[in-house]
C-alpha cells in the first residue's frame, strides 16, 4: 500500500466512526448530492454502473431504488455491504465492464500519479460510448484549508485533499486519459442540495447568493470513443 493510501485509509476510519455516531452529525458530501447528480445527468446513467469511491453507499442504493439493479460500488473503506473494497488505482473488474462509472469527491484525494492512474483505470474498464460523472471541489485553495498538528507540528490539508482542479486542468486530464470530455459545469451543490428545485434555478443562486463564496463543486462528464 503507497503512503498515501495509508493516510487516505485511516481518515476513513475516522470518518466511519463519525458517520456510525450519529449525535456528531457528521454527512459525507456524496450523501447530500445524489439526488442532484442522477437528476442532472439521467441521460448518461447506463447499466451496468459502478460508483468508484462510493463511500456509504448512498449513490449505489439510489440508482438500485431507481431501477439500475446491476450499479454496484468499490471503496478503500466499504461501510455497507452494497460497497465492495475496491482502489480507484486498481479496479479489479475486466476490460470494458461498465457503460457508467461516477466518481464523487474522489480525485482530490489522490496524489498525482494515482490520480492519473485512477483516470486511465476508470477508462479501461468502461465500454466503448460510455460515460464517467465525476466531481470535485472547484479552484479550491488547498493552504486555506489546511491545518498544523498542536502536538507532532505536521502540517496537512483538514479532510486529506491534495489536489485542486479548475475547468482547463479537468479537461486536460481527461484527454490524457482518453476521454472526451462532454460538459464541465461549476455548481453550487452544497447550498443546491438543500432547496428544492435549485437545479432550474442554480445560476441565480450562483448570482446573488453570498454563501457560495469559494464553496463550489465542479461535475464534468466525459465519454469512452
Amino acid at each position: 500500500m503507497h503512503a498515501n493510501e495509508d493516510y487516505q485509509k485511516k481518515l476513513e476510519e475516522c470518518s466511519k466512526q463519525k458517520f456510525i455516531d450519529k449525535s456528531c452529525g457528521f454527512t459525507y458530501f456524496g450523501d447530500t448530492v445524489s439526488k442532484l447528480i442522477t437528476a442532472m445527468n439521467k441521460k448518461y446513467l447506463v447499466d451496468p454502473i459502478i460508483d468508484v469511491g462510493a463511500g456509504t453507499g448512498a449513490m449505489v442504493a439510489l440508482l438500485r431504488r431507481n431501477g439500475h439493479r446491476d450499479a454496484i460500488g468499490i471503496d478503500l473503506c466499504p461501510k455497507t455491504d452494497l460497497v465492495q473494497e475496491g482502489l480507484i488505482t486498481d479496479l479489479r473488474f475486466p476490460e470494458a465492464s461498465f457503460m457508467t462509472a461516477i466518481c464523487t469527491e474522489v480525485l482530490e484525494h489522490l496524489t498525482t500519479e494515482q490520480l492519473r492512474a485512477g483516470l486511465k483505470e476508470t477508462f479501461r474498464v468502461l465500454r466503448p460510448g460510455g460515460h464517467l460523472i465525476v466531481t470535485v471541489p472547484f479552484d479550491e485553495l488547498l493552504e486555506k484549508n489546511s491545518i498544523t498538528c498542536p502536538n507532532c507540528g505536521h502540517h496537512f490539508h483538514r479532510v486529506g485533499h491534495l489536489q485542486s482542479f479548475d475547468k482547463k486542468r479537468m479537461s486536460t486530464l481527461l484527454r490524457e486519459s482518453g476521454f472526451n470530455p462532454k460538459k464541465i459545469g461549476v455548481f453550487p451543490f452544497s447550498i443546491m442540495s438543500s432547496l428544492p428545485g435549485s437545479r432550474y434555478y442554480w445560476r441565480l443562486i450562483m448570482r446573488f447568493d453570498k454563501r457560495i463564496g469559494l464553496n463550489k463543486t465542479m461535475l464534468a462528464v466525459a465519454r469512452k470513443d
